[in-house]
């Protein structure tokens, strides 16, 4: 996935891995139908054959400290645990949710903020099950409801601590019920 342009990139989460129509895709990114259609298709081919266009910049991983720093995200999520979420957190914390078809959310800032944001939206009680992700080379998670994608969230980090969160999901109305 870190491979592919963002052009691809994009169209193959929303169509492949959300489940948006061509359509409702080309709204959101600013392009035809078709093109978005070749786009998700020429990512398709890439992943399956392992082959990627030259020239597209890939961010460095740093390997087993992404995967750590997904595995505690998840672990402090799935645990409720606000102080161990707060631990993990920058002071100086972002978190932006971008949702699907809807007009931008505010962003949350600060530890306290941003943390009580990923609780609602991640905790136990919220119904989701995440698994570790790399997106664009940095430690990410994929928030699930049964076999349906919720979100997908890159987690951004300096100093082994979360500086900033983006969120992509989907409309909630969009989703089974639980």
């Amino acid at each position: 996935m870190d491979r592919l342009s963002p052009a691809e990139r994009t169209s193959f989460i929303l169509h492949d891995i959300f489940g948006f129509p061509f359509g409702a895709v080309a709204e959101l990114v600013g392009r035809s139908p078709a093109a978005c259609r070749q786009l998700a298709r020429r990512a398709r081919l890439s992943i399956r054959s392992g082959s990627f266009p030259s020239g597209v910049p890939v961010p460095p991983s740093r390997g087993k400290a992404t995967a750590d720093l997904a595995e505690r995200f998840i672990s402090v999520c799935e645990g409720g645990d606000l102080s161990g979420l707060i631990g993990l957190l920058d002071p100086g914390v972002a978190g932006l949710a971008t949702v699907l078809g809807l007009p931008p959310l505010p962003p949350a800032r600060g530890v306290n903020a941003v943390a009580e944001r990923v609780l609602f939206f991640f905790g136990p009680s919220s119904g989701t099950c995440l698994e570790p992700f790399t997106v664009e080379g940095r430690a990410g998670v994929v928030a699930r409801r049964g076999s349906h994608v919720l979100a997908v969230v890159r987690l951004d980090e300096r100093g082994g601590r979360i500086f900033h969160l983006h969120a992509i999901a989907r409309p909630f109305g969009t989703l089974p019920a639980r």
